[in-house]
């Protein structure tokens, strides 16, 4: 074994000199220097105790240090901060003259619920409702023959009857644009109101307003209308619809042809008011057909008397 060694570390073209014929017995002995032989090669898993190192390693490299993230910065503030000028405007018009809390005197339902008028006044309600009892919607039209026919004291304490049942919401809404009146029997501020919402101004919700009684509501117009109420009024009534359970329009003064109500055909039904001297000479059967020409419908009529 160390003859070939020799042979293999021998310089060129040198001849190793032969003086003893040794048998070689394939055993290291301790006078020979044992060869530095590397198992599986360069870059093999097993290397010698050589401070060198492998030309081809399997682990992996080492990262290299990753340079800081930078985070989205917000937009540079500007140099001259802008502010939100503001100005309050009240709803409810402020300027107007402060309503008082005590309700008209004609209100008898409120003042005196035990009076004998105000038992008419129940018997007027028990006769309306079993009228309505088959239909869900209960949008009622009040409509005088003619002036002084006391629509307006009529509906009113036949709201208020209605409101002092507990799950009983009512809302009166005022579109006699010629004699308005809710506001002031109910001492309530006439604006904002119905135009107001029709002008899309102010929205319904704000120009409702409560009144003395928890269950009664009011919808006022002390102006004129706009010129689209025949387009925006149905929308209206069917919201208003969804909201109470008895909805009661004063439509002011009703006559015969074209001067019927133009509120009409927005009414569920239409109540006629007029003074009981008067009946002999109201036309009820010309101002049904007008009102059913217009789509509305006339359930009934009452009449007033002192």
């Amino acid at each position: 074994m160390s003859r070939v060694y020799d042979v293999l570390t021998a310089p060129e073209h040198s001849v190793p000199s032969v003086e003893h014929d040794l048998t070689d017995d394939g055993a290291w002995t301790n006078e020979e220097e044992a060869p530095f032989i590397e198992i599986g090669g360069p870059g093999g898993p097993i290397f010698s105790n050589s401070s060198s190192k492998p030309i081809h390693s399997s682990s992996k490299p080492e990262p290299k240090p990753e340079s800081p993230r930078h985070f989205p910065r917000l937009a540079a503030a500007p140099t001259q901060p802008a502010y939100l000028s503001v100005r309050f405007h009240d709803m409810m018009l402020a300027g107007l003259a402060t309503p008082s809390r005590t309700l008209d005197l004609s209100l008898v339902t409120y003042h005196h619920p035990e009076h004998a008028i105000s038992a008419e006044y129940r018997t007027l309600r028990n006769d309306i409702q079993k009228q309505q009892s088959s239909t869900n919607s209960r949008l009622l039209l009040f409509v005088a023959s003619g002036p002084e026919s006391g629509t307006t004291t009529v509906l009113l304490n036949l709201a208020i009857t209605l409101a002092r049942e507990s799950s009983t919401r009512v809302l009166v809404v005022d579109l006699n644009t010629t004699r308005p009146a809710i506001a002031s029997r109910l001492a309530i501020k006439s604006r904002p109101g119905l135009a107001e919402v029709l002008e899309h101004r102010v929205p319904l919700t704000l120009a409702i307003q409560p009144t003395v009684l928890p269950n009664l509501q009011a919808l006022t117009c002390e102006c004129g209308v706009s010129a689209s109420i025949d387009r925006e009024l149905p929308i209206v009534f069917n919201q208003l619809r969804l909201w109470y359970d008895w909805v009661l329009v004063d439509g002011g003064e009703a006559g015969t042809g074209s001067e019927s109500s133009p509120f009409s055909p927005s009414a569920d039904s239409i109540y006629l008011v007029l003074r009981e001297e008067a009946l002999a000479t109201t036309d009820l059967t010309g101002l049904q057909t007008a009102l059913k020409a217009q789509g509305g419908l006339l359930r009934g009529y009452i009449t007033t008397r002192l």
